[in-house]
């Protein structure tokens, strides 16, 4: 029995075009209560392939290893799609209610409980980039080595510079030093004014 490897996408597969992106998608643009053109669609598109690279340190373009290709092109669709779902009016009302802790209205009381995150002392998992579950899982298998480690040290609240030296160390003799000249109290009393270009 032989194993036929998958087929290589083709080359031009990144950035994807508007057309694929939906095709590929469930959600109607146009249909939304605030519907998108194609002309906003190809903003929000161009910017998620501006963003995806910026944070995953990686070009989205033929020069992405194949095996990469499918979950870059996954990624770009979820970000365009919670672009346009964070931009509707209906989000901007309710975007802070995953915040509340606690509500009470009347008789009725409702606590809600945080996922463990940055903020409550994540150990394990992956760190959250981006809300999006799928997405993040997406994000951080597109981060270099470099980026997964710039993002882990950024969310659990270290300096991503923390291990780069900012300054060296030498080590200087100043047993014989007495100042700026060696003989500085001198300096004055001997040979006045003209030490320093003065007659």
């Amino acid at each position: 029995m032989s194993v036929t490897p998958a087929p290589s996408p083709p080359a031009a597969a990144l950035p994807p075009t508007l057309a694929q992106i939906k095709q590929w998608s469930r959600v109607d643009f146009s249909g939304l209560e605030d519907p998108y053109t194609d002309e906003d669609l190809q903003v929000r598109l161009t910017r998620a392939v501006a963003d995806l690279a910026a944070i995953t340190g990686r070009p989205f373009d033929d020069t992405m290893p194949p095996f990469l290709v499918p979950i870059a092109q996954e990624a770009v669709q979820l970000l365009v799609e919670q672009m346009c779902f964070q931009e509707q009016s209906d989000y901007s009302e309710t975007v802070n209610d995953d915040m509340i802790q606690s509500f009470t209205a009347g008789n009725y009381s409702e606590t809600r409980t945080m996922e463990r995150g940055r903020h409550t002392g994540m150990t394990t998992g992956l760190p959250q980039i981006n809300p999006n579950a799928w997405l993040n899982r997406d994000i951080w298998l597109l981060c270099t080595p470099a980026m997964q480690d710039y993002w882990s040290m950024s969310i659990n609240g270290v300096s991503a510079f923390a291990n780069v030296p900012y300054q060296e160390v030498t080590e200087a003799d100043w047993g014989n030093y007495g100042g700026l000249y060696p003989d500085d109290w001198r300096l004055s009393y001997e040979w006045g004014s003209a030490v320093w270009g003065v007659p």
